[in-house]
């Protein structure tokens, strides 16, 4: 056998048997195999197949002389059988109708079978003269025709071998069927599995009928694979239509108007809400499929943009009027042809202005992505800062936050809004970002023609976009001094004027305010308004630096190389307690931005699977206040004069001699701890490290608390 595009084949059916001679040798092998138990594998004119399916019937004590009918499935079952069957059946019979045409035409001795993967037949045809050949033998419908039934035939070898296969003459194991009888089938195969086998069985009286054999090899191989294929095409049809059932059930259900066009933009298909949208009912649907977007929305030439740059115009958010004069927002998504990048269609969403937030995404390139959930801490002082923040969320009052750089200001400014206001917008604006001939136009808005280089059709500005949600104001003691009155008048009137306006817009929204500066300190220089600070700090929120939050280094390091680690699909790295030296000790200025760029460094210059100290920046390892690394520590240094060290102790009284750090360090803690009372919190402020830190000095150093 071989293999062909996933079928079995079985090799020389051709040229078998155009000598008479051939079909008597066949016959003595055949008695020889019957009567004297020899094995038809050592006889050279006997085919492989043919041998061993021999040797099976054999095995199985099929009668070779007498045929028995008792194989016949009683009336009951066999209907059973046939409802079970009914896609076979209806998908195949068609076409084998077809072939029997073809064979008529050929030679009018011919039965067709079609069974299933039982080998029972579902179908047989018989023409009339064949009818009176094989009277002795009942092969109708209902009948099993398989190996042990039967013994070596086409139907039933072919379900053995799962291949086509043809049997001629003598081959046949039922000696009934061996000087009339040549048949040749097929299998079917749908989703992987067998199915069902077509046979073509004819009468064989001359050389002529003879020479036919490879033919209906031929047409049973062919029609077993056009059945097959038809199955494989219904399944995908049904499989379509499900898909389609599936995608209107589900588009009744949204409330926003979806329209499929083509590549022209003629549309295709539209949901229920898209035709009451148009003032369509479901009677009207014919009105709206194949119509033009340009008949229905009034902005053409975004339309003709779609359709000429779609690599260009993907997710292409918009505001327009359709034919009915209401104001939607129109989002239009190009569906491309992964092959040739060609435009197939377009997708496009209606929603109703004043309940879409998706224009006010798009012109604000803000989003509220973080919740409390997502601060990450184990410090019981920025807990309570959490606690604190998630009441004051509740109110709809204006918050301040205040911090140092880096120690999470938005972050905080995205939670409070979405725990207050998850669905309304968050719309942020970064007071030093933006030059003060901007700041007006961004913040306000401006209608069309206001200014040389506005949009055509105006454009709204960040606090007329953020009503009804949040307006996050970043670094806002860099507001300029000049343009703070303005501010403060919306602030206080709660309504906002386009440049180029002539009329008060309404807004309610709430202002999250975030500095690094000491906005106290600038009111008192007369850098910042003093009404205005107290519009904007009606509940405040100080963020304390990473420095004092106690535990917080260690869990958001690992944090970082987690997240690194992942994007580059690598181990997480381990730290060396060196190196987790320096991250305790040091003071962290730029507070967690700062970790986060010197783990990125430190990851990328690691060599190894572990960081080390030298795998950080150099300015951070040789800063003051940075740990001093074990090479020094292993130094020994003359011991300097130092308030905090005892006089009277053996160390003082010593000082010529060389001292280790260590030794400093620890008569340092003692001293510090003894004068303060024990007071780890003062202490661990004197000494410039943290209290974490304090208490593992204690414990490596074996310094006892007593009060």
């Amino acid at each position: 056998m071989n293999m062909s595009n996933g079928k079995k084949t079985i090799k020389n059916t051709k040229n078998l048997y155009d000598q008479d001679h051939n079909w008597q040798d066949i016959l003595d092998c055949w008695k020889r195999c019957i009567e004297q138990n020899a094995d038809p594998r050592q006889m050279s004119v006997i085919r492989k197949e043919i041998a061993e399916s021999w040797l099976r019937s054999r095995d199985m004590n099929v009668n070779p002389y007498t045929f028995h009918s008792a194989n016949l499935l009683d009336s009951a079952k066999f209907e059973m059988i046939k409802k079970t069957k009914k896609l076979l059946l209806d998908t195949a019979l068609p076409i084998i109708h077809e072939t029997e045409k073809m064979l008529h035409s050929i030679t009018p001795s011919c039965i067709t079978s079609l069974a299933d993967e039982n080998c029972i037949l579902l179908y047989t045809h018989k023409d009339a003269q064949l009818e009176l050949e094989t009277n002795k033998i009942n092969i109708g419908p209902g009948f099993c025709f398989s190996e042990n039934v039967i013994g070596t035939h086409a139907v039933g070898t072919c379900l053995a071998l799962q291949a086509p296969v043809q049997i001629n003459g003598p081959e046949h194991y039922f000696y009934g069927l061996k000087n009339l009888i040549a048949s040749a089938a097929a299998p079917i195969f749908y989703d992987g599995y067998l199915v069902g086998l077509f046979g073509i069985t004819t009468v064989v009286k001359s050389s002529h009928d003879k020479i036919l054999a490879p033919t209906f090899f031929n047409i049973s191989c062919l029609t077993a694979r056009a059945i097959q294929g038809q199955l494989e095409l219904s399944r995908i049809n049904r499989r379509l239509a499900l898909k389609n059932r599936f995608l209107h059930t589900t588009l009744s259900f949204v409330s926003e108007g979806c329209l499929l066009t083509d590549d022209q933009g003629t549309i295709i298909l539209a949901n229920d809400s898209a035709r009451r949208m148009i003032n369509l009912n479901d009677d009207n649907v014919d009105l709206i499929i194949g119509r033009n977007l340009n008949t229905i929305i009034d902005n053409q030439s975004i339309i003709q943009s779609v359709i000429k740059y779609p690599q260009k115009a993907a997710n292409f958010v918009t505001s327009i009027h359709i034919e009915t004069k209401n104001k939607y927002t129109c989002s239009m998504n190009p569906i491309i042809n992964p092959e040739n990048g060609c435009l197939e269609g377009i997708t496009v969403i209606l929603d109703p202005l004043p309940n879409n937030k998706a224009v006010i995404k798009s012109h604000s390139q803000s989003d509220a992505k973080f919740t409390f959930q997502n601060i990450i801490s184990t410090s019981t002082k920025l807990k309570q800062i959490i606690s604190q923040a998630q009441v004051f969320a509740k109110t709809p009052a204006n918050i301040l936050i205040l911090g140092e750089s880096g120690t999470g200001k938005e972050l905080f400014a995205q939670a409070i809004h979405n725990e207050s206001r998850p669905t309304d917008p968050f719309i942020a604006l970064n007071c030093a970002s933006l030059p003060r001939n901007l700041i007006e136009s961004e913040l306000f808005g401006y209608e069309k023609g206001s200014f040389t280089g506005a949009l055509k059709d105006g454009q709204k500005g960040k606090i007329e976009l953020a009503n009804g949600g949040t307006l996050f104001l970043d670094e806002i003691g860099d507001m300029p001094l000049d343009f703070q009155p303005t501010l403060l008048r919306v602030l206080e009137d709660k309504k906002v004027m386009r440049i180029g306006g002539n009329r008060n817009i309404p807004v309610d929204f709430r202002v999250i305010a975030a500095t690094n500066q000491d906005l106290e300190k600038l009111v008192k220089e007369k850098k910042f308004r003093e009404d205005l600070y107290f519009r904007l700090c009606v509940l405040p929120i100080s963020l304390p630096p990473l420095r004092e939050r106690d535990g917080d280094i260690e869990i958001l390091t690992r944090y970082f190389l987690n997240i690194f680690s992942n994007k580059e699909n690598s181990i997480i790295p381990k730290i060396t307690e060196e190196a987790w030296e320096l991250l305790r000790n040091y003071s962290w200025p730029g507070n967690i931005r700062e970790l986060e760029n010197c783990l990125f460094y430190a990851i990328s210059a690691s060599q190894k699977d572990c960081i080390q100290l030298s795998d950080f920046p150099e300015r951070i390892r040789h800063r003051p206040d940075s740990y001093l690394s074990q090479e020094a520590n292993q130094k020994k240094i003359p011991f300097f004069a130092n308030t905090l060290v005892n006089p009277n102790s053996d160390i003082y009284q010593k000082s010529n001699q060389l001292l280790s750090i260590s030794q400093i360090e620890k008569q340092a803690i003692e001293t510090t701890m003894r004068c303060l009372n024990n007071d780890t919190k003062k202490v661990s402020e004197i000494l410039g490290i943290s209290r974490t830190t304090l208490y593992r000095k204690l414990s490596e150093y074996q310094i006892s608390i007593t009060k």
